[in-house]
């Protein structure tokens, strides 16, 4: 099998280096500044690769930090053989007339693996930007989803006091039968002074402006959401917060874990071959 890795950050770089080790032939565009050497791809490999691993151009210009000289996305899939699959982690964003895809995001044990490495990065980034230890950390968690579940985890794990903020009662009951205290969504105003620490997971704004003008300016504020994110950053840093918006995690973490979960999801849906074409 012919493979190629198109676009993205520097686990897109780590699968396509552990394809290659693996004997896959491989190559790669988009990743010329990746610091590996990789085989890269030109007009004749992409034209015969059986599949197409691309970072979404839907939802970050393409090809990425990595890229130099490349082609835009829309010619390398436009240059893809007849019976080539494209597989992409996600296809957020993308048009009614995009081409057939495979999306990783369908795969549940990607999405929570994923998951466990973002949460991971969360805290690692957390440890490095705080004064203090974790364990003398009082710490919100905004959001029971897949990504909060395991970052309150961790947190609980090192020690902190960690309180979870969600809708749904069956997940802050979840939340206290893992050692976090529990604080409806709704009824965090008045209470968001106290934290050191506010980590927030939905997609979705959970912290208006009105909330964000109560959180202590010496807490950490920290957003690893997906747009259209938790609360406004322009807004917080205006206000004189710690904020931080951590995107991509596990490819700026762990890229070289995040790259080997790419391509084995990558693999295993090809092998599959259910196509999302919505």
């Amino acid at each position: 099998m012919k493979l190629l890795l198109a676009g993205g950050d520097m686990r897109f770089a780590w699968a396509a280096r552990l394809a290659a080790l693996r004997g896959l032939e491989t190559a790669a565009v988009g990743l010329e500044k990746s610091g590996f050497d990789l085989p890269r791809a030109d007009e004749g490999f992409i034209r015969q690769a059986d599949a197409v691993v691309m970072a979404n151009p839907w939802r970050a210009p393409f090809p990425g930090p990595l890229g130099a000289d490349c082609p835009p996305a829309e010619a390398v899939m436009g240059m893809m053989k007849r019976g080539a699959r494209l597989v992409m982690p996600d296809d957020a964003g993308a048009p009614r007339d995009a081409p057939p895809r495979l999306c990783l995001q369908a795969d549940e044990d990607y999405v929570a693996a994923n998951a466990a490495l973002t949460a991971e990065g969360a805290v690692c980034a957390a440890m490095r930007a705080l004064p203090c230890a974790i364990r003398d950390t009082r710490a919100l968690v905004i959001g029971y989803g897949r990504i909060g579940q395991r970052t309150a985890r961790l947190l609980i794990a090192l020690g902190a006091s960690v309180t979870v903020a969600a809708r749904r009662e069956a997940s802050l009951r979840r939340a206290e039968a893992a050692g976090a205290a529990a604080c409806p969504l709704d009824e965090m105003a008045g209470r968001l002074p106290c934290w050191r620490l506010i980590i927030s997971t939905p997609p979705a704004t959970v912290l208006p402006d009105a909330l964000l003008a109560e959180i202590d300016p010496a807490a950490l504020l920290m957003d690893v959401a997906s747009p259209p994110y938790g609360f406004s950053l322009e807004r917080a840093k205006a206000l004189g917060l710690r904020a931080a918006r951590e995107n991509n995690l596990p490819g700026r973490y762990c890229p070289e874990s995040a790259g080997r979960l790419l391509l084995d999801a990558a693999l295993k849906a090809l092998k599959k071959g259910v196509a999302n074409d919505e």
